[in-house]
């Protein structure tokens, strides 16, 4: 679905639309963050997992980053940085590395073709940034 479908601009946004407003104040965000994950897995179904993994692990380890000072805290960015850039490494390199090992002769790996999830870089570097202010002590 794309936001200038018809299926987007007279059936998704209104009852997007219906439903923030008429549910309570306190659980609006949790609505966008539901409507926001089945719009994604419109288009991409599969990695909506993905997806909800980074979040997870952006949102734990800003827990034990708002709690902890010091080392602790500096271990925890350094656990979740290096989680988002492997799994965007992952998806954009991993078909690009198996190819050139089988060019230089392990012929035993398969050929792998994974497609990118769409805007992995956007919302990795989007989500990495809330531990990163946490961090700056930025934000709360």
């Amino acid at each position: 679905m794309v936001f200038s479908s018809l299926t987007f601009l007279y059936a998704y946004l209104p009852v997007v639309l219906l439903v923030y407003f008429l549910c309570p104040w306190k659980y609006r965000n949790f609505v966008l963050f539901a409507v926001s994950l089945f719009f994604y897995g419109w288009g991409e179904p599969v990695y909506v997992l993905v997806m909800v993994a980074s979040i997870l692990m952006n949102w734990l380890m800003g827990k034990v980053i708002a709690r902890r000072e010091g080392k602790a805290a500096k271990n925890a960015l350094i656990l979740c940085i290096v989680f988002n850039l492997c799994l965007l490494g992952f998806f954009k390199y991993a078909g690009f590395i198996i190819q050139n090992l089988r060019a230089l002769g392990l012929r035993s790996l398969r050929p792998v073709q994974i497609s990118l999830p769409i805007g992995i870089s956007f919302y990795t570097f989007q989500t990495m940034s809330y531990p990163i202010d946490l961090y700056r002590r930025k934000t709360e």
